[in-house]
């Protein structure tokens, strides 16, 4: 873990206090209180502990040759596990709530602002991750050529997205996400962007169908409305028991999977490492 002197990587960018911010605001899609809801919930949640167990062995298989930056990372959970496996990384965040958790939580580097409002140099960033970002971009294809834009020729793009449109619901809505995706259709746009792609799988292929079942049913039908804080964390909790072992037992397959480069058919995410050429 090393602080980082972002002035090689923006002119744009003010230290205060250790935290870095753009000299200008802008808006983002996101709802005002789910930083907190989720500081609450992520290091206790089964969902967020296999993802960054996904993320981070898509990390090992296709390593960053540099400084790896992670935009829109909330509360700089993801962040913090990378920087704990030895990765130099620098969390990109607009909501000072966000920041503020990430800082407790020990990330060494921390840049208030969203990804527009940094200005990072074009072609300086060796890596680049969006984990759960790249649906609350209501122009996702501008946002990705933008990406593209400042990251160093084959530079590495490691991304997650919600899965399957016919997933939608009540959560989606609250999140603030504008769609889902196929495994088809993300590829297809990192291709279409100027990304050539390394690997890409679903994951949580356990989730699938009591996701529709449990949530877009409901959501459908009008019975499932809204999120509350309580709802989350007994969906996203699981006390050791059976179903919490019998997802152990899917997760820890598709993380043997991943680590070996190897697709999985299906599931409620994708996750995807792409080259910019």
């Amino acid at each position: 873990m090393q602080n980082i002197d972002l002035k090689k990587f923006s002119d744009n960018l003010m230290c205060r206090d250790g935290i870095w911010f753009s000299e200008s605001e802008s808006s983002f899609s996101y709802p005002k209180d789910a930083h907190e809801i989720l500081f609450q919930i992520e290091e206790k949640s089964y969902w967020f502990i296999h993802r960054n167990n996904c993320i981070i062995q898509a990390v090992k298989r296709y390593p960053p040759h540099g400084v790896f930056f992670e935009l829109g990372g909330g509360n700089g959970y993801v962040s913090k596990y990378i920087q704990d496996h030895g990765y130099d990384i620098v969390l990109v965040e607009p909501s000072i709530s966000g920041i503020e958790n990430a800082r407790r939580r020990g990330v060494a580097n921390l840049v208030c602002s969203t990804f527009e409002r940094a200005h990072l140099n074009g072609k300086s960033v060796p890596a680049i991750g969006i984990f759960d970002v790249l649906e609350h971009m209501p122009d996702d294809e501008h946002f990705l050529r933008n990406i593209k834009e400042i990251l160093v020729r084959n530079g590495r793009l490691y991304i997650t997205v919600p899965a399957y449109n016919f997933l939608w619901s009540a959560e989606d809505v609250f999140a603030g996400h504008f769609r889902r995706y196929s495994l088809a259709r993300l590829s297809a746009l990192l291709k279409k962007t100027g990304f050539d792609i390394e690997y890409a799988t679903y994951f949580f292929s356990p989730l699938a169908v009591p996701l529709f079942l449990l949530r877009t049913v409901p959501y459908a039908i009008g019975v499932r409305k809204g999120v509350t804080v309580k709802r989350a964390k007994s969906e996203l909790i699981l006390d050791e028991g059976l179903v919490r072992s019998v997802l152990d037992i899917f997760f820890n397959r598709e993380l043997t999977k991943i680590k070996s480069g190897r697709r999985i058919a299906c599931g409620s995410s994708c996750l995807a490492v792409a080259r910019a050429t």
